[in-house]
């Protein structure tokens, strides 16, 4: 097998092991980039397909595919002599077998993902120099493919923006203000309206002696962010300025002010955040959302609400994010799963800021009996900080809003629920998630299900609804009966008194789809529950207030916030202003409830003279 470098973070380069520059030309390097992107892991045919052709295939794509790949392993010097190749066929699709050193990107990762565990050591900062100097521009800057290029580049330029931040943290605090001076102008021509630049030119500028400079600094930065934005400057460029104002000496570092505990070490920054989702795929925009939030500084951001139905994958995108952006809160990431749709009790205010005042460190003795109390001494114990809330499976806003920490911190909430309390009154940024697209489905059953063409790989993912719950549970079944084709596993799939058995791991331990959507159910009122089985009777996909209120007999406006209800939980979709639709998936789970409620008089199947007469 030949041995490669490749280098993503910049123009696209293929390097053999002599040093000699290998160029492969049109889709061979689009090809080679994909996989490169996920060096060591299996690539879904369907996923080249959609980033060799950005989503407009041609009938021949599967077959140009296979032809683009032999000529690729012909550039990379693989013969057919040679079985080991580089890039090695597998059951629905390639891979790149190539040390993850041997990619810049990964091994930019893996030097980041080092220096996080030397934080508060001599060792961090050589490693994160290390780690930029991999960088010569924008990542696959010269690769044509905007499918790539859209789910990498961002994410990419955000870890790197983060690497930077840390490193300029750490310069400052070592008294290299003439490098943190010139490298923070060089961001913020890229980072115009990103304030923690400014804060650090700003500090950098006061340490060098420049105070006029510095004062100067500050002034351009409130009136580019009052004419770009309309918002003043947020909480650590402010105090930074008084402090410019009054202070006659610049400020010093300090172990504590460089991100160290103040024993010394790193321990006492808490990093609370369960470990990352493996495999996690799709959810390019949310990301992009996320990571935009971010730009504007963390003063600036209100709270972030994560929401969508039960199983699809709110919690697993918060976690990747949350590991994403780590190297931005600096003080730390703190995690409570507030069980708001679980069997157990969901978590109190009361409780829960105790278990955030421990994270933050305030011993036992030094939480207050009242849940007023605790809530002011959690905000003042964060005020000035750089940290992560992230509250996972929110019941309602009630539950939240005791729960927010002074407004340097960022929190993201997860709930199923819409929390309209939190967008009225502290406006917090909804961010919500739909279905997975077909290419996300594909990578996500990787290599579980055998040998799935396009249109198999779309009926799956319209199957299972798009949720990945759904999608890692089929792969699972997929995983215990090995051989299966993907189009037998659609067939099966296709029976509705199948599909969500199979679906259902049908252990209490990990729940799966009954589960996930009786938790939400059990919050419903009466009359919404009873809608709810109503419409899994029904033979049409949607149904708008009209028609629930005519069959129910009851009132209007009643029927409106029943469907209301059912639409704040995420169980049924609003289409327009007064017609909702049930997901297929969930309608099934409607029709289970209903049946098992036959006797009742209300829980009948809707007529068919019912619907005959409206369409009459």
């Amino acid at each position: 097998m030949s041995t490669i470098r490749i280098n993503l973070l910049g123009a696209f380069e293929v390097v053999a092991d002599d040093g000699r520059p290998l160029v492969p030309t049109g889709k061979q390097r689009t090809l080679l980039a994909a996989l490169a992107v996920r060096c060591g892991r299996p690539v879904s045919t369907d996923v080249l397909i959609d980033t060799l052709w950005d989503g407009d295939p041609p009938p021949s794509a599967r077959t140009t595919l296979r032809g683009t790949v032999r000529r690729l392993r012909r550039t990379l010097g693989d013969t057919d002599a040679n079985e080991a190749y580089a890039v090695r066929s597998m059951p629905n699709g390639y891979q790149l077998d190539l040390d993850a050193d041997a990619v810049d990107l990964h091994l930019f990762r893996r030097l980041r993902a080092e220096a996080a565990g030397a934080r508060g050591t001599g060792r961090e900062p050589e490693l994160l120099r290390r780690a930029l100097g991999l960088w010569r521009g924008e990542a696959l800057c010269d690769v044509e493919s905007d499918a790539l290029r859209g789910d990498l580049t961002a994410a990419v330029e955000e870890e790197r923006v983060q690497t930077t931040q840390r490193l300029m943290e750490l310069e400052t605090h070592a008294g290299q203000y003439e490098r943190v001076i010139t490298e923070a102008r060089r961001l913020i021509a890229e980072h115009p309206l990103q304030e923690r630049f400014r804060e650090q030119l700003v500090r950098a500028l006061d340490g060098a002696g420049r105070r006029p400079e510095a004062l100067a600094e500050y002034e351009r930065a409130r009136v580019l962010l009052a004419d770009e934005l309309g918002v003043s400057p947020g909480a650590g460029l402010q105090r930074l300025y008084r402090r410019l104002l009054t202070d006659d000496e610049p400020e010093r570092p300090t172990e504590t002010t460089a991100g160290a505990a103040e024993d010394g070490g790193s321990a006492a920054v808490p990093r609370q955040v369960p470990l990352d989702v493996p495999g996690f795929t799709g959810r390019a925009s949310a990301l992009a959302t996320l990571d935009a939030l971010l730009r504007a500084g963390a003063d600036t951001v209100p709270p972030v609400v994560i929401e969508g139905a039960a199983g699809m994958g709110k919690s697993a995108l918060a976690v990747h994010w949350a590991h994403r952006a780590a190297a931005h809160f600096p003080d730390g990431q703190l995690y409570l799963d507030l069980r708001g749709y679980e069997a157990r009790p969901a978590v109190e205010p009361y409780d829960a800021l105790a278990s955030l005042l421990r994270g933050i460190g305030v011993p036992d003795a030094g939480i207050p009996d009242d849940t007023a109390d605790r809530a002011a001494l959690f905000r003042s114990r964060t005020a000035g900080k750089r940290l992560l809330v992230l509250l996972d499976n929110a019941r309602d806003a009630e539950q939240v809003t005791e729960l927010l920490p002074a407004q340097s911190c960022l929190v993201v909430v997860t709930s199923r629920r819409r929390l309209r309390g939190l967008v009225v009154r502290w406006g917090a940024r909804r961010v919500g998630l739909g279905p997975l697209d077909d290419a996300a489905v594909a990578e996500l059953l990787g290599d579980a299900v055998a040998d799935p063409d396009r249109a198999v790989t779309a009926e799956l993912a319209r199957l299972t609804g798009g949720m990945p719950l759904a999608v890692r549970l089929l792969a699972e079944y997929a995983q215990r009966c090995p051989g299966t084709p993907a189009a037998e596993l659609a067939a099966l799939l296709r029976d509705d008194r199948l599909r969500l058995d199979l679906l259902d791991s049908g252990d209490g331990q990990d729940p799966g789809l009954r589960e996930a959507w009786r938790s939400s159910v059990l919050h419903l009122e009466p009359g919404a529950r009873a809608l709810f089985e109503l419409l899994g009777t029904h033979p049409m996909p949607d149904m708008t207030v009209d028609e629930a209120a005519s069959y129910t007999g009851g009132e209007w406006q009643q029927a409106y916030r029943d469907l209301e209800s059912l639409a704040a939980l995420h169980l049924v979709d609003p289409l327009d202003r007064f017609r909702y639709r049930l997901p297929a998936l969930t309608c099934l789970f409607a029709r289970e409830l209903a049946a098992a409620r036959r006797n009742g008089p209300r829980t009948t199947a809707i007529p068919l003279t019912y619907h005959r007469r409206l369409a009459a």
